[in-house]
Formats: structure tokens, sequence, C-alpha cells
């Protein structure tokens, strides 16, 4: 989903808005497959502003307010979720 541009009128940005609203309550609970840090031990620093996916869901990248990004192996890192809990 992506956010309309600058430029874009407030009727078709509270559509998009609405629509990604609509996806995210259609579920009625979510499940925690597996949890990583990210940044440093403050607080301050954990604060993650974009994640991203490739186009099959096999790697994802963290960035947040450390300007460092994190990419991960979804199947790796719910495969050792699993088994090192």
């Amino acid at each position: 989903m992506r956010l309309p541009h600058v430029g874009t009128s407030e009727e078709e940005g509270l559509q998009t808005f609405s629509t990604a609203l609509d996806r995210f309550t259609a579920y009625s609970n979510w499940q925690e497959l597996s949890s990583l840090t990210y940044g440093e031990n403050t607080a301050q620093c954990n604060i993650v502003s974009s994640i991203k996916f490739d186009r099959d869901s096999e790697v994802f990248a963290v960035a947040g307010v450390t300007k460092k990004i994190k990419v991960s192996y979804m199947d790796l890192l719910i495969y050792l979720s699993k088994h090192l809990s």
C-alpha cells in the first residue's frame, strides 16, 4: 500500500487510508510468529519507521531512527524462533 503523493486530492488520500485500514481491521486477531530486536537498548532508538518486503516475501528490511537498515530472511527468522524457544 502506497501513501498518496504530494498534490493528491484529499479525497484520494482519504480513500487510500480507508482501504489500508480495511485491510488491517479485517482480522480479529494476530499471531506472533517471531520477534526481533532493532536498534540499541534505549526506547528512542527502537523506533522502526519502515518495513519493506521483497516481491516473494522471502526477505524483508527494517529501517528506523538509527539510520541503519536490518535485512532478514523470513523463513530463517521463523525457523530459529520455533527451534530456539
